[in-house]
């Protein structure tokens, strides 16, 4: 099956077919269009073209993904067919509006369009909408962390800040050279359980961690048994 522009039909477009009526008409005036509401709102933040469905998908996904997270359990598909036919899609649309202005209230695309786009605004959303952000504490705290040559993933920022998870920061491991140099300074053995291990046993640690201002740098590096990196990591 092809559409109007005489390219192959891609799931959203099938999906809509599936479940036309008044829900999906009216979405597609928001969410479908060149130069659509939603485009107009989200196009430094949501990746894709209205044309090809990419903003609708993403609407319904994260409305789903609402919806499952406040204990209902709720896929794509399954909120299409149970909304085919209300007369709007205005419940869509709202939700798309609050995540989005919720995020350009908060965050400056201008400043920061390249780690914004294609971010789980729904999921932040959620989570942290009530809270009365700091601003301007937040936009320094970025502008340094996109600075950082530690930080290896700079699209993880934005969700760092509100988390404070490093996983999404992606930071720099010690690469193998240094890591033998220590492992071998330290005749093989794991400072904190003295005991020796062969180097493929042992782990490069950041003695002050990166939060504190450690730097991968050899000087910053000690070489830890498995067991106490795990343990000291779990700390």
């Amino acid at each position: 099956t092809i559409n109007i522009a005489g390219k192959p039909l891609n799931d959203q477009e099938i999906h809509n077919a599936i479940y036309a009526g008044p829900f999906v008409s009216d979405a597609k005036r928001h969410f479908s269009k060149n130069n659509c509401g939603a485009y107009r709102l989200g196009k430094d933040l949501v990746n894709g073209t209205p044309i090809r469905q990419d903003f609708l998908k993403k609407a319904l996904e994260w409305v789903a993904q609402h919806e499952t997270r406040q204990g209902k359990p709720q896929t794509l598909v399954g909120y299409m067919a149970a909304h085919q036919h209300d007369p709007n899609a205005n419940n869509l649309w709202t939700y798309f509006q609050s995540v989005l202005n919720w995020a350009i209230t908060n965050f400056n695309p201008r400043k920061f369009r390249t780690i914004m786009k294609g971010l789980d605004w729904a999921r932040l959303y959620d989570e942290f909408s009530s809270q009365t952000l700091d601003i301007a504490a937040l936009e320094e705290e970025i502008s340094r962390l996109m600075r950082d040559s530690e930080v290896q993933k700079k699209v993880g920022i934005i969700p760092y800040v509100l988390t404070r998870d490093e996983h999404f920061l992606d930071l720099r491991t010690f690469p193998d050279d240094i890591k033998l140099a220590v492992w071998e300074r330290q005749k093989h053995v794991c400072p904190l359980c003295q005991k020796e291990f062969d180097f493929t046993l042992m782990e490069g640690d950041h003695i002050t961690p990166w939060r504190d201002g450690g730097r991968t740098t050899e000087d910053n590096c000690q070489m830890l048994c498995r067991e106490c990196n795990r343990r000291k990591g779990a700390k």
